[in-house]
């Protein structure tokens, strides 16, 4: 009962913001977040929403307001009205690439164009606050590159393979008798093998050991080069495997790679971390009819109802 008084009083606020003076939802630093503002960003009948997931545009507009302010104030970032607009367009080129209309791809995806807005304000000002920060933080380690490259090394190898997949670990022993007994291999895969690559001698051509399940990829890994192997359980069934080449990545070579893996890592996490600590450190008010803001553990507006 409580919660249909709540969202009948919510529905009756947003109804009239058209009809009264803005009313505030939310102030951010006294930055004033209205009830035009969510409705803005409800597509459709309001009537469809419930306190959870007013709550829920209610921290994302305090949260966008809040990094517009804080990267203007902090490091003199804002949003030039030409790049939104190319950066809108591309968006929406993108969103609609497969023929249909805006305002279709809005429907589907229960989406308005102020929330649209709101992305591409926002990916703009992400962007150019993570480099910010990224550069304040300086370079990675050796030991941290040290520690990529191991972490990726399933990912940097190739490995050429080929598998027989059988369904019992007896029938898979049979076949890699036979295959360390001389037959030829792909001739065996062609004869017993149940996997889709079978009738191609069992080939799956040359990757990245990580691109499979971890037991298969730890013995391609491991195998020692032109002599069968197995048999070896997964998921799938029992394999018995040859491996034909293997190449081991090299740091040197692999270290713009992993450069670049930690940079984007790391950008993500200097932003959510700043976001947070802005978001914690901000003087925000929300009105109880919308829920109420809380800090821990993390910043968030907490639905009425709760």
């Amino acid at each position: 009962m409580r919660r249909l008084v709540l969202l009948i009083t919510l529905l009756a606020m947003i109804a009239s913001a058209c009809t009264t003076s803005p009313k505030a939802a939310a102030t951010v630093n006294g930055d004033t977040i209205t009830i035009a503002d969510i409705e803005a960003l409800i597509p459709g009948d309001a009537d469809a929403l419930d306190e959870n997931q007013v709550a829920s545009l209610l921290f994302n507009l305090i949260a966008d307001r809040l990094v517009q302010s804080e990267a203007d104030a902090e490091f003199s970032i804002t949003v030039d009205p030409a790049e939104f607009e190319t950066e809108r367009t591309a968006l929406i080129s993108q969103l609609t690439a497969q023929g249909q209309t805006l305002e279709e791809v809005l429907e589907q995806n229960e989406a308005t164009e102020a929330l649209l807005d709101i992305v591409v304000s926002q990916q703009i000002l992400i962007t150019d606050i993570q480099e910010v920060l990224l550069d304040q933080a300086g370079p990675p380690t050796e030991e941290e590159l040290q520690l990529e490259f191991e972490a990726q090394r399933l990912q940097l190898m190739n490995v050429c393979a080929s598998h027989i997949l059988l369904e019992t670990q007896d029938a898979a022993q049979g076949a890699l008798d036979r295959a360390v007994g001389g037959e030829d291999f792909a001739t065996l895969a062609q004869e017993l093998s149940t996997g889709p690559s079978g009738p191609e001698g069992g080939d799956l051509g040359c990757t990245a050991p990580g691109s499979y399940v971890p037991e298969f990829a730890d013995a391609i890994t491991t195998a020692e080069i032109g002599v069968p192997t197995g048999p070896i359980e997964t998921q799938f069934g029992f394999h018995v495997i040859l491996v034909s080449e293997r190449t081991e990545a090299n740091f040197e070579d692999s270290r713009e790679s992993i450069l670049a893996t930690i940079d984007q890592r790391r950008q993500a996490e200097l932003f959510d971390t700043w976001r947070t600590d802005a978001l914690a450190a901000a003087e925000v008010e929300v009105d109880e009819s919308y829920g109420r803001w809380v800090t821990d553990p993390v910043p968030s507006v907490v639905p009425s109802g709760v």
